[in-house]
C-alpha cells in the first residue's frame, strides 16, 4: 500500500461522522481600523531593511512597492507614514520577500510579477532604490515566494511558485539571479507554500502542499522532497506554527473539514496528533500569530464565517477572537504590539491594507441620524450580516411591535408603512406586497431577530461596515403624518418582542 493510501486507511479509521470540536464563544472582537496609506496590496511583508533594529513594512501590488513604518508608538501603530516608493515595475506586482539575497548583510526585496512572471531584485544604493537583477520569465504569474538561507552559507535563496504550478528556486550567483532548481507541483496549479524551521533541526526547510494533497519538506540543494506526507482532500490553507510550545509544526487544512498538525521527527513528517474534524472549517487562509508574553502561537485564519483567531490543541480547534473581512492575501502581527496588519482581497489583484484591534466581546456601533444607540439585546453576527432584536429597532426608530405566539409572527407599525414577518420566513409582507429578505427571522431567548434591511421597511436607509461592526442609519428627518390606508392587518396582539 502507498503512502497516501495509508494515510486515507488512517483517517477513515479515526474519523466519524458528526465529530465535530466544541466551539468557544469568542472572548475579544477584531475591528478593522484604519487604511494603511498605500494603494490596494497583493501582498506584503515585514523585514528591517535600514539595519537599525526597526521594522518596516513593504507592500506590493498594482500601483508598485512602498516601504511604511509606523509614525508614532511602534508598540500601538496608529498612523503610518509611507517613506519610500519603489520604481515601477513591467508587470503588476503579486508577491513579495526581503532578505538578504547577495550575502553581504545588506536586505534587498524580491517582487514577483503577474502576466508572464517574473522576479525582479530592488536594493537601496544609499540615495534611492534601484532593479539590480531581473529573472528570466516564469510563463505564469508568480504565485507567491519565500526566502531563507535553505544553503546555510550566509546568503538567502529564493522560492518563486507560479500559478502554473512551477517552482523555481533562485541564487545569487556571477550578479544575478540564477535559477537553480525548478520543478512542477502535483495539480497543476500553485502549491501553498511555507518556510518551517523544526526544534529537531533548525535549518530552513521549504514546505509545498500541492493540490492533490501531498505534504513535502524540501531541503537544500532540493534535488527531491526530504520528506513526505499526505492528506485527504483537497488543501485549502497551510501554515509552519508552534501552537503547544514544543517546536513548529506543519498545519494543513482539507475541504473535508480537516486539520492536520505534522511535526519533524528522525528526519520525517509524523502526524502529531489525530486529524480534527470541525464544521467551523475548511479555512482558506492561516497565518501563526504569537501575541507579546505567550508561549505558543495562535492561528490568524479565514473561513466562512470570517476572520478569526484560533487556538489549536491535540483535541479541538477552539475561536479565540472574531470578525469580518473577505479572504486575506497576506497577514501578520505588527511586532510588539497586539496590532494585526492585513491585505483583504477585494479585486482581481489586492486590496485594501488595514491595521486591526481587539475589542471587548459583543463590540457594536449602531447610529441613528449620527446619535449613538444603545441597544438592549445583544447583536448577532452571521456570516458578515448583522441581525438586531425587534425590540431594539423599535425603541431606535419609534416603532410598535404586535406579536402572535401562535403563528411565531410580528407585525411592525411605523408612522407610514409596515412590516409583517414570520420567524424562520425568508419573506416579508409589506404594503406593496411580499418581499424577500437576506436572513430569516430568528427567535433567541423570546426576542425576535431580524434582517439588516429592517429599516429600508420604514423609509430609512443604513450603511453596514462588518469589519467595523457600525451600523449607521439615516431617516426621514422631515415631519411625517399619518399614511391613510398603511394600517397593518391582524395587529390584535401587542407583544414585547
Amino acid at each position: 500500500m502507498n503512502p497516501r493510501s495509508w494515510a486515507l486507511a488512517i483517517v477513515r479509521l479515526c474519523l466519524f461522522d458528526g465529530v465535530v470540536a466544541a466551539a468557544l464563544a469568542a472572548a475579544l472582537v477584531l475591528v478593522a481600523e484604519d487604511e494603511l496609506p498605500v494603494p490596494a496590496a497583493a501582498a506584503f511583508t515585514l523585514a528591517d531593511l535600514t539595519g537599525t533594529g526597526r521594522t518596516e513594512l513593504i507592500a506590493a501590488g498594482n500601483a508598485g512597492v512602498f516601504v511604511l513604518t509606523p509614525a508614532g508608538d511602534a508598540s500601538e501603530p496608529a498612523e503610518w507614514a509611507v517613506v519610500a516608493s519603489l520604481p515601477p515595475l513591467p508587470a503588476p506586482a503579486t508577491a513579495v520577500a526581503a532578505a538578504d539575497f547577495i550575502g553581504d548583510g545588506v536586505p534587498s526585496i524580491a517582487v514577483g510579477t503577474a502576466q508572464a512572471g517574473a522576479v525582479y531584485l530592488l536594493r537601496w544604493t544609499g540615495f534611492d532604490w534601484t532593479v539590480v537583477a531581473q529573472t528570466g520569465y516564469l510563463w505564469a504569474p508568480v504565485a507567491a515566494l519565500a526566502a531563507a538561507d535553505f544553503s546555510g552559507q550566509g546568503a538567502a535563496q529564493l522560492a518563486a511558485v507560479d500559478a502554473g504550478g512551477g517552482v523555481t528556486v533562485f541564487a545569487w550567483q556571477d550578479r544575478t539571479l540564477a535559477p537553480v532548481r525548478r520543478w512542477q507541483a502535483a495539480g497543476g496549479r500553485a502549491p501553498l507554500t511555507a518556510v518551517a524551521r523544526f526544534a529537531a533541526d533548525p535549518r530552513p526547510r521549504l514546505v509545498l502542499v500541492d493540490a492533490e494533497g501531498g505534504v513535502g519538506v524540501w531541503s537544500w540543494p532540493m534535488p527531491e522532497p526530504e520528506a513526505q506526507a499526505f492528506v485527504w482532500g483537497t488543501p485549502t490553507a497551510l501554515a509552519v506554527a508552534d501552537v503547544e510550545g514544543r517546536g513548529p509544526e506543519v498545519i494543513v487544512v482539507t475541504d473535508e473539514r480537516l486539520l492536520y498538525r505534522f511535526v519533524w521527527t528522525d528526519g520525517r513528517l509524523v502526524q502529531a496528533a489525530q486529524p480534527l474534524h470541525d464544521a467551523r472549517l475548511p479555512f482558506d487562509f492561516m497565518a501563526p500569530i504569537r501575541r507579546p508574553g505567550q508561549s505558543a502561537d495562535l492561528l490568524l485564519a479565514h473561513g466562512a464565517n470570517g476572520i478569526g483567531v484560533w487556538r489549536v490543541t491535540s483535541s479541538s480547534v477552539s475561536l479565540v477572537d472574531e470578525g469580518w473581512s473577505n479572504p486575506p492575501l497576506a497577514a501578520a502581527l505588527w511586532p510588539g504590539s497586539d496590532t494585526i496588519v492585513l491585505a483583504e482581497r477585494t479585486g482581481e489583484r489586492g486590496g485594501p491594507l488595514r491595521v486591526w484591534s481587539r475589542r471587548p466581546a459583543g463590540y457594536f456601533n449602531l447610529t441613528v441620524d449620527g446619535r449613538p444607540v444603545p441597544l438592549g439585546d445583544p447583536p448577532v453576527f452571521y456570516q458578515g450580516q448583522v441581525m438586531l432584536s425587534a425590540r431594539d429597532w423599535a425603541a431606535a426608530l419609534g416603532l410598535q411591535l404586535f406579536w402572535n405566539a401562535a403563528d411565531l409572527r410580528l407585525t411592525v407599525a411605523g408612522r407610514r408603512s409596515y412590516a409583517m414577518l414570520t420567524v424562520g420566513e425568508r419573506q416579508v409582507l409589506l404594503p406593496g406586497g411580499p418581499r424577500a429578505v437576506s436572513l430569516a427571522p430568528e427567535l433567541r431567548e423570546g426576542r425576535t431577530y431580524v434582517p439588516p434591511e429592517f429599516p429600508t421597511w420604514f423609509g430609512a436607509t443604513y450603511q453596514w461596515d462588518p469589519r467595523r461592526r457600525a451600523l449607521h442609519v439615516y431617516t426621514d428627518a422631515a415631519p411625517r403624518s399619518e399614511a391613510a390606508g398603511n394600517e397593518p392587518p391582524g395587529t390584535e396582539e401587542n407583544g414585547g418582542t
